[in-house]
């Protein structure tokens, strides 16, 4: 395959079944231990705040794989005990956005008295509940895996998105629901309206506010943010 070669070049590296297969399986066991991590954020009291857990996200995306695993395999224990320190318990959000890696952004969320419980981000939920079958042809499991992941807005199946976060707000206990794109992210600008108007009709509290990539902007969004809370609060 001319991607795989061309992958080879850039990386001066043999790519191969086995390797594509050990490398699935790694990756697999790293998502399965973020998923671990999200089910424990289906507590009253979160053991990580939201920040928190992009942050451990992020780690995941840049850090070597088996480092990785094997120091959040030796923290969940740690976790299961821990409980975040938060201003407030409720109202639990979901935030949704898109190459949101700057924690500061969830920091500010949870100032206002939110808890931000979950997320529909590519640093994220997308991330974490990816799965990859790892069977006979490893290529085509991993473009199977990434059409099938939980559908974001760039996909023509961003209905399927909305439907996903719907979901998670039942099985999460969020409050609300808070769309926050990149003013430049024209992709989830564009499914902005039939994402607020599909999560209204389900009874769902949703706001979308833009925001910048660098953390910009800070008061002016804990003011908006804020009175979005305090609806919630009633």
């Amino acid at each position: 395959f001319r991607l795989v070669t061309q992958l080879e070049d850039l990386g001066q590296v043999a790519v191969s079944e086995q390797s594509l297969h050990q490398a699935i399986e790694t990756c697999g066991t790293t998502r399965s231990l973020l998923r671990k991590v999200y089910e424990l954020r289906k507590r009253d009291v979160p053991p990580l705040s939201g920040s928190e857990t992009l942050k451990l996200v992020t780690a995941a995306l840049v850090m070597p794989k088996d480092e990785f695993n094997q120091e959040l395999g030796e923290l969940l224990s740690y976790l299961e005990q821990r409980k975040a320190t938060l201003k407030q318990t409720r109202p639990r959000l979901l935030v949704a956005s898109d190459r949101l890696d700057h924690p500061g952004y969830l920091e500010l969320i949870e100032r206002t008295g939110a808890v931000v419980a979950m997320d529909d981000m590519d640093t994220g939920s997308r991330y974490a509940f990816t799965e990859v079958d790892n069977s006979i042809d490893p290529l085509f499991d991993l473009a199977r895996s990434y059409l099938r992941r939980p559908a974001c807005p760039r996909m023509s199946t961003y209905d399927k998105q909305v439907d996903k976060v719907i979901e998670w707000v039942k099985e999460y206990d969020i409050d609300g629901v808070l769309n926050f794109p990149h003013m430049y992210e024209f992709t989830r600008l564009y499914t902005d309206p039939h994402f607020r108007e599909t999560v209204s009709k389900a009874g769902i509290p949703v706001t979308s506010f833009t925001r910048q990539y660098h953390l910009a902007d800070e008061g002016a969004l804990m003011t908006r943010i804020g009175a979005f809370v305090e609806t919630l609060q009633k």
